[in-house]
């Protein structure tokens, strides 16, 4: 077997390694991610875990769909959760922080809003301007006014 023929292999069976190894480790983080998920928010019936990565997956309990995500610091690692719920005002989904279950209880009675929408509840519009931009409308309006 000459050497390009084995070099092929080799490089193969590195890469098939390695996928196996990422698999293995999604595994690993969706079944610590069920134990924390039980742990924060109690014991749940239904429960379905889908793998996306080593360090996420998607938890759907009792119909209520979370994304789980491990983060970690210099000293710890810890697992963050987020439930997907729909915008009140214009009905996008998108992902909301929860600690424990108070939080769920929260989004669940109150539906929060999307960034877009605050957006647009606080300053009338979804684009956000930047300093210099506000200083040089004003500017203009101060223009505007001194000369009429």
């Amino acid at each position: 077997m000459n050497l390009k023929v084995r070099a092929i292999r080799a490089a193969r069976e590195r890469y098939e390694q390695i996928e196996i190894e990422k698999l293995k480790a999604a595994d690993q983080f969706a079944q610590k991610a069920i134990k924390e998920f039980r742990a924060v928010f109690g014991d749940v019936e239904d429960l379905t875990v889908k793998e996306m990565d080593r360090d996420e997956c998607e938890i759907i309990a009792d119909g209520l769909k979370f994304w789980a995500q491990k983060k970690g610091s210099e000293y710890c690692i810890y697992i963050k959760f987020y439930m997907h719920v729909r915008c009140r005002k214009c009905g996008k989904w998108f992902t909301h922080p929860v600690q424990n279950l108070a939080d769920v209880g929260d989004l669940l009675s109150r539906p929060p809003m999307c960034e877009d929408c605050q957006m647009l509840a606080k300053y009338g519009t979804t684009e956000v301007k930047s300093e210099a931009e506000r200083v040089m409308e004003m500017l203009r309006e101060i223009i505007e006014i001194v000369s009429d």
